[in-house]
């Protein structure tokens, strides 16, 4: 793997992650973060990224907890609000209405019931072969 590979796969590493690694400012110019920038920014979410020769084991290990992972491991929602999130299982799984139940930042449990998933994408990466489905709560 050459340096620009390592460059693209830590700015893709950066987007999967939520970092937003480039902007437009005011006058219609574009600023990209310095590749330090974004290794120390990764680094204080506590990514294991020393430089560049480490981006590829970094993007792995993050494929691979993202294999594992079926939503986002916090959601935010408001009362009174409807809740969408998206859920992300293997292809091969069953999928149907699902019952759902909501675990409480102070504890406790909302038992919401069952809902049907629209599936709206598949995805495949390190982890396997998913299918993404977006989940519409009505409001709490």
């Amino acid at each position: 793997m050459n340096d620009s590979e390592r460059l693209a796969d830590l700015f893709d590493l950066a987007r999967q992650l939520g970092v937003d690694t480039e902007y437009w400012d005011v006058t219609g110019e574009r600023h990209v973060a310095s590749v330090e920038a974004v290794l120390a920014v990764l680094r204080s979410m506590g990514h294991e990224l020393d430089g560049l020769g480490t981006v590829a084991a970094a993007k792995d290990a993050h494929d691979e907890q993202r294999g594992q992972r079926i939503t986002d491991p916090i959601l935010v929602g408001w009362i009174g609000a409807p809740l969408t999130f998206e859920l992300r299982v293997p292809i091969a799984s069953p999928s149907g209405p699902l019952t759902v139940t909501i675990g409480l930042e102070g504890g406790g449990e909302i038992e919401v019931g069952r809902v049907d998933p629209k599936p709206i994408r598949d995805e495949h990466d390190a982890g396997g072969a998913f299918r993404v489905f977006r989940v519409e709560l009505p409001p709490l």
